[in-house]
């Protein structure tokens, strides 16, 4: 069948004089245009709807010529597809389009990590907590393996407070099967979160583990760094902490007040960067 020159050229668009706008809308979402030729907007996929390791993001697609007003597609429509530099066709620019979405996410910054079943999980959405606190930790860390007293003594004291506490495990080696191993030996309380891809560590600025990172509902990070005082270097300790850094934090959001010192600075081991 011959293709008619008209519907060649709707077909196929000059990859030259394409001009992308990417527009926020809303936390993890945004929205693309192709000087009107498609629209794509990312946003994030709803909770427990994705296998494990499948990105949490779809991306809605609206293309000319289709009947249905959006196509709903993942990263797993780009395998095995090329297009060519010059001209790109509605398919191959759809394409492009999707990979931006999902590797760029527009310029907005992921706090979506994974939980221990594999599904997506943002623990800075909205939520009725107090506050959110996020404890990066290790399960081959040392310094981290002998908080765990001090983790069970804050969970006890502030969870019941209306503390929303995560671990944060951002070593790619401490899988699933670890860390559930890790919880039972230390007996370690509260949710776990995997951060392999380093979201929550980007967002937080954290560094280190042991290291903890405290936000308001809403997402404002109000502390981040050393539990207390108790490590004043790497392998050397104080009998005793003098200074709890992190529950004077907390005792300050819960009771209506500022945080005195915003940072300090955390001792451990230094979280590989990605």
């Amino acid at each position: 069948m011959v293709r008619s020159r008209r519907r060649e050229e709707a077909d196929n668009v000059d990859a030259r004089s394409i001009r992308l706008s990417m527009t926020p809308v809303g936390r993890g979402s945004c929205r693309t245009e192709t000087s009107g030729l498609i629209t794509a907007r990312r946003e994030p996929r709803p909770t427990g709807s994705s296998s494990a390791g499948a990105s949490p993001y779809q991306v809605k697609m609206k293309m000319p010529g289709h009947r249905s007003s959006f196509l709903r597609t993942s990263a797993a429509t780009i395998r095995g597809e090329q297009c060519l530099p010059a001209r790109l066709s509605r398919t191959c620019l759809a394409i492009s389009l999707i990979a931006a979405l999902l590797a760029a996410g527009c310029g907005s910054k992921s706090t979506t990590a994974l939980d221990l079943a594999g599904r997506p999980v943002d623990p800075l959405q909205a939520t009725n907590a107090k506050a959110v606190l996020l404890l990066f930790v290790s399960s081959t860390c040392p310094i981290c393996n002998r908080y765990a007293p001090e983790f069970r003594r804050l969970h006890e004291r502030f969870a019941p407070r209306g503390v929303t506490i995560w671990r944060v495990y951002p070593d790619a080696e401490d899988t699933d099967s670890v860390i559930q191993e890790h919880q039972r030996e230390f007996s370690l309380p509260g949710n776990a979160l995997r951060d392999p891809a380093h979201a929550l560590v980007k967002r937080a600025g954290a560094q280190v583990t042991p290291e903890a990172a405290l936000f308001l509902p809403g997402g404002k990070r109000v502390y981040r760094g050393r539990i207390d005082d108790w490590y004043t270097d790497f392998g050397k300790s104080r009998p005793e902490p003098t200074r709890r850094d992190l529950q004077e934090a907390l005792e300050a959001v819960l009771t209506g007040h500022s945080v005195s010192t915003a940072t300090t600075t955390a001792i451990g081991c230094r979280i590989a960067r990605r």
